[in-house]
């Protein structure tokens, strides 16, 4: 191709591109859908951590606590004013009570559970012993008179304590779920501590006994090198990149095929086949949603990676993740834009497009499939050989190179690209010979086999 050729086949090729970028980005829908829902997401998970701040109603009053021997209750007073305490502590005041003992597994969970609200402000509640029966307890409760009330049988203050024996709590109507669950932890902590006083034993010894020790999870790599071990590093943030390039990707591509139709069946490609050969329109279409992918991949990408940032997870994405979602995501659109595109110009309509597009959707949702088992063993057979069949390799491989704390042969990354590199431009080189025999065909809608054969057509 001498130097005047390839002049015009790029201001072609860029005009048409720059005519597919316009069309799609300067529109009402793309802004609402790409830049507006973000930011009401952004600003509505900005206003949900004040909201929940607010924490429950004010509760106030007495729950009365009939077990027969008057023990329980102020074991219960004592366990919801420590348990009300903790509410307050943050991450690694927990962590400290947790690791010494003050707090066993229940109070954690709670007080973990309470986030930044300060529950004791909320509540004022004393648990009083009471020799009232059942039935003029539950009056009591009906008339206001309390806030709820517990029978404890005697059973359960035995050790060991009978088996099969509950105690009921009674709660009105308009008591919350979180005031529920304190009323509750708070009469099973009295229980147990009445019990063991009863029994002679000091609680206070037998908690910090059976509290769980914290551990520290180190991987080791073939090479003795030592890396902590992160569950969110190695399942989360690898789906994370793979949704992100898969929803980028398809997203463009499917306007790509959208576009292709609607040209096709208003005649806008006759119009432009006078002014473009098939292929400088083949190219300009794939380029010019390849663009708005771009943009919708450093949108949203932008948006994680602050997110990210705001929960001190940031250290999980490394610039060379960024580097890779970038070349993986690009050789990633151009096999999937060729495809779609060469089905969109065989094609009179969305629904004669379905039946060819579907077993492409089929093939490339496996790593969507396989996931897990990729993530969890990303240098096994699965993975290093899935990473090696196109149009797999780009999603397969920006799961293995993300989800692992052990690095995977280094050889394999850039032989990966270079071969998603080779794909693209030999699907883009199919999808031009099925373009340029489609792009003008009308009627019957072709099976598979015989765009095979327009593939072949020289």
């Amino acid at each position: 191709m001498s130097a005047t050729r390839r002049r015009h086949f790029a201001r072609r090729v860029s005009a048409i591109a720059w005519r597919e970028f316009a069309a799609m980005v300067f529109t009402k829908g793309f802004i609402f859908g790409v830049l507006i829902v973000p930011a009401v997401m952004v600003v509505t998970f900005a206003v949900i951590p004040t909201l929940l701040h607010e924490g429950p109603r004010a509760v106030s009053g007495q729950v009365l606590v009939s077990d027969g021997s008057g023990t329980v209750a102020p074991a219960a007073q004592g366990a919801l004013e420590s348990i009300l305490a903790r509410h307050s502590l943050n991450a690694q005041e927990l962590a400290d009570a947790a690791r010494s003992g003050a707090m066993d597994a229940g109070e954690l969970a709670l007080s973990a559970a309470a986030g930044s609200q300060d529950t004791s402000e909320n509540v004022s509640v004393s648990f009083e012993a009471t020799g009232l029966t059942e039935g003029e307890l539950k009056e009591s409760l009906r008339n206001g008179h309390c806030l709820a009330y517990a029978v404890v049988p005697g059973g359960l203050l035995d050790a060991p304590p009978a088996k099969g024996e509950t105690f009921t709590l009674a709660v009105a109507t308009w008591t919350s779920p979180s005031h529920t669950s304190l009323f509750t932890r708070a009469l099973r902590a009295g229980i147990v501590k009445a019990r063991l006083d009863r029994a002679g034993k000091d609680h206070a010894a037998l908690s910090a006994l059976l509290s769980l020790p914290e551990e520290l999870t180190v991987r080791i790599s073939e090479d003795g090198a030592e890396a902590p071990e992160s569950l969110a590093g190695r399942m989360l943030v690898p789906m994370g990149f793979m949704i992100l390039m898969w929803m980028v990707v398809f997203t463009g591509a499917n306007q790509l095929l959208t576009s292709t139709i609607e040209e096709k069946s208003s005649k806008v490609m006759e119009v432009l086949l006078s002014a473009a050969s098939p292929f400088e329109i083949l190219v300009g279409k794939v380029l010019g949603h390849g663009m708005v992918s771009l943009l919708m991949l450093a949108i949203y990408g932008s948006l994680g990676i602050a997110g990210l940032v705001l929960a001190a997870m940031a250290d999980l994405v490394t610039p060379l993740s960024l580097v890779l979602l970038v070349c993986y995501g690009v050789t990633a659109y151009f096999m999937i834009a060729a495809m779609m595109a060469a089905v969109g110009s065989a094609v009179n309509d969305l629904k004669e497009a379905q039946s060819l597009v579907g077993p492409v959707m089929l093939v490339v949702m496996v790593p969507l499939v396989l996931w897990l088992p990729i993530s969890e063993n990303p240098n096994g057979m699965l993975a290093v050989v899935t990473s090696f069949i196109p149009p797999l390799t780009p999603f397969v491989m920006i799961l293995r190179a993300t989800g692992t704390t052990e690095a995977i042969p280094y050889w394999q990354i850039p032989a990966t690209v270079v071969l998603s590199a080779i794909s693209s431009v030999a699907f883009l080189w199919i999808a031009s010979r099925i373009f340029r025999v489609g792009v003008l065909m009308q009627g019957k809608t072709p099976t598979p086999l015989e765009l095979f054969r327009w593939a072949l057509v020289r």
